[in-house]
């Protein structure tokens, strides 16, 4: 698995490499509600000058689409105190 500053490119991995790409490109939480479970060749090519709008692009060529929505969200803080 290659994740380049232009996209990510890997052979045989679970769809749940995915989220994880997204979230680090779009610095917003991701989550898959696929329910696929297979391995896949995953090519995702970025612009530069577009990363998000050329994202969602790629999702859409793999049949993918990222739907906005609103939810609770549990997390840890940490703190030096």
């Amino acid at each position: 698995m290659s994740y380049r500053g232009r996209g990510l490119q890997s052979t045989g991995v679970p769809v749940e490499v995915l989220p994880n790409y997204t979230e680090i490109t779009l610095r917003r939480p991701v989550w898959d509600e696929t329910d696929y479970f297979n391995q896949y060749d995953l090519n995702l090519e970025l612009r530069l000058e577009d990363k998000q709008q050329s994202l969602l692009e790629g999702l859409q060529k793999l049949g993918l689409t990222l739907v906005e929505s609103k939810r609770p969200i549990e997390y840890l803080i940490l703190s030096s105190k």
